[in-house]
C-alpha cells in the first residue's frame, strides 16, 4: 500500500487525494504532513503500539490513520460520541492511547505543506487496523487486520469494479466502517484515485456533490440510497457521471433498484462482506439484482450443511468463506476462529446458483422456530417489502410467558393499517409465516452504516 502511495506522491504532488465539503488535500500536502508528524509521533509511540482514534471528522481520520500506521501503530477507530466509560474499557482491553481525530488535523496538514517534498519512512512490517465488530448484541470484539489483508481487499475491489485513475470516489458511508474502508478508502490509496468523504449526510448536498464534482463511484447503504432517491423527486440533479452505485451492508430491494434505474438510469451494484472478512461478493451488473453478486477476486465461498458437507448449487446452507483479505483473529483471543482448511463461518444462511450468483437468505441465529418448524424472517421481510406502501421492516423472534416462540414485525409505512398488512400477508404467506404481532413504527433504529440495531427491538 505504501509503495503505491510513494509513487503517487512523486508524480501527483499537486493533485487532490482527499476532499470533503470544506477542505481539499493534495498528495504533496498529505505526504509532507505524514513526514512531519512521524518525527513527533516517534517520540511518543513505538512500532506495535495501539492508538484509539475517537473520530469526529472522516477526513481527519484518513490523515491520522496514515500518520499512525506509517510508524507501525495499530489504529482502532471509534465513534466521535463514544462515552468515556466505553473508551476506558477499550483502553483497558488494548492498552491503547486515546486520541481525538478532528478538524485540527486537517488544518495542520494544509499549514505544513511548503512545496518541498519530504521523504516518508514507512514501517511496512507492523501496524494495521483494529476494527470493532458491529454485532447485534454481546461483547465487543476487535478484528485484527494487517497491511497484507488490507492490500488484498483494496486490490480485490479495484479488480472487481475496474477502478482506474480517472475515477472519483464518493463515500457517503463513514470510511471508519469496514465496508467503506475496504471499498472506498483502500482502493483510492492504492490506485491513486481522489476520494471525497461525507462528514454529515444531507441527501440534497450529496446529490449536489455528485453533480458538481462529477463523481464516478459512490458507496452507500440501502437507507442512504433510499433517502437520496426520495428527496430528488423532480430529477433536479445530474448524476450521470456515476458509473458505479455500490450498495452494501444490507439488501437492495426491488423498489430501490428500480428507482435508480428509472430516475437516474443507474444500475445499483450490491456487496456482501463483514468486518472480519472484508468484501466477499459484489454484483457489478443489473442481472439477478436480488443477489449480492459473484465472489470477488481471491475469495472462496462454500455453502455447507449443518454437518459440514459442501452443498450443491441452489441448495441452502451456512456460508463459509476464505480470503487473503480476512482478519487474522480477534484481539486478545487465542482460540482460532477458522476451521482446519482456513475457512471462516459467517453465521449467514445462503445459496449459490448455477451462474455463481450468491444469495443471502438470513442470519442463522435469527431463524425462528414456529410450531416446531424453522422460519426464516428474511424471506418474510422480502414479501412485506413488496407492498408499495411499506418502506422498511424487520422481523424478530420473541418468547411469550409460556416460553413459546413467536414473530413480531416492526413495519414502517404510510397510510396503512395493521389489518391491511395482515390481509396482504395472508394472500402471500402460510399461516405460520405471518407474524403474531405487528407494530407500525416511524423508523427502525440502525447503526451508522444502516444495519438494524436488534438490541433495542
Amino acid at each position: 500500500m505504501f509503495d503505491w502511495m510513494e509513487q503517487y506522491n512523486q508524480g501527483k504532488e499537486n493533485s487532490c487525494t482527499l476532499k470533503n465539503q470544506t477542505y481539499e488535500i493534495t498528495y504533496g500536502e498529505l505526504a509532507d504532513f505524514i513526514a512531519y508528524r512521524q518525527e513527533e509521533l516517534k517520540e511518543i509511540y513505538k512500532s506495535g503500539d495501539k492508538v484509539i482514534l475517537q473520530v469526529k471528522s472522516q477526513m481527519a481520520f484518513a490523515i491520522d490513520f496514515l500518520c499512525y500506521v506509517s510508524i507501525g501503530c495499530w489504529v482502532l477507530p471509534v465513534p466521535g460520541d463514544m462515552k468515556k466509560e466505553e473508551l476506558t474499557d477499550l483502553h483497558n482491553i488494548t492498552g491503547g492511547d486515546i486520541q481525538v481525530s478532528n478538524e485540527n488535523t486537517i488544518k495542520q496538514c494544509i499549514a505544513v505543506w511548503g512545496g518541498n517534498r519530504k521523504e516518508v519512512r514507512w514501517d511496512k512490517h507492523n501496524g494495521g487496523i483494529l476494527h470493532m465488530t458491529s454485532g447485534t448484541t454481546g461483547k465487543t470484539k476487535l478484528c485484527i487486520r494487517d497491511f497484507e489483508s488490507l492490500l488484498a481487499e483494496g486490490n480485490s475491489y479495484i479488480q472487481c469494479f475496474g477502478i482506474h485513475q480517472q475515477d472519483r470516489i464518493l463515500s457517503v458511508c463513514p470510511i471508519t466502517h469496514s465496508f467503506a474502508f475496504g471499498g472506498a478508502f483502500l482502493p483510492a490509496l492504492i490506485s491513486g484515485v481522489d476520494i471525497y468523504v461525507v462528514e454529515q449526510f444531507v441527501p440534497r448536498k450529496v446529490l449536489k456533490t455528485i453533480s458538481e464534482e462529477k463523481m464516478t463511484i459512490v458507496l452507500m447503504v440501502p437507507a442512504i440510497a433510499d433517502a437520496m432517491a426520495a428527496v430528488d423527486r423532480n430529477n433536479k440533479y445530474d448524476i450521470s457521471s456515476l458509473r458505479i452505485g455500490l450498495v452494501g451492508a444490507g439488501k437492495t430491494y426491488s423498489h430501490l433498484f428500480n428507482s435508480y434505474k428509472e430516475k437516474y438510469n443507474i444500475i445499483l451494484s450490491g456487496n456482501y462482506g463483514s468486518t472480519e472478512t472484508g468484501g466477499l461478493a459484489s454484483r457489478v451488473s443489473g442481472e439477478n439484482y436480488e443477489s449480492v453478486g459473484k465472489t470477488m477476486p481471491g475469495v472462496e465461498i462454500q455453502i455447507r450443511s449443518k454437518n459440514g458437507m459442501i452443498l450443491k448449487c441452489g441448495q441452502e446452507g451456512e456460508i463459509y468463506v476464505k480470503s487473503p483479505a480476512m482478519f487474522s483473529g480477534y484481539f486478545g483471543e487465542s482460540e482460532s476462529t477458522f476451521d482446519e482448511n482456513g475457512y471462516f463461518k459467517m453465521g449467514d444462511i445462503g445459496k449459490i446458483d448455477e451462474e455463481g450468483y450468491v444469495y443471502i437468505l438470513g442470519r442463522s441465529k435469527h431463524l425462528i422456530k414456529i410450531g416446531g418448524k424453522t422460519v426464516n424472517p428474511r424471506e418474510i421481510e422480502s414479501v412485506i417489502m413488496k407492498h408499495t406502501k411499506i418502506t422498511d421492516c424487520v422481523i424478530v423472534g420473541k418468547t411469550d410467558e409460556k416460553s413459546i416462540e413467536y414473530m413480531k414485525a416492526y413495519i414502517v409505512a404510510e397510510d396503512i393499517s395493521k389489518e391491511e398488512v395482515r390481509l396482504y400477508l395472508s394472500q402471500h404467506l402460510s399461516s405460520r409465516q405471518i407474524p403474531r404481532v405487528i407494530e407500525l413504527v416511524r423508523s427502525i433504529k440502525k447503526n451508522a452504516i444502516g444495519k438494524v440495531d436488534y438490541s433495542v427491538l
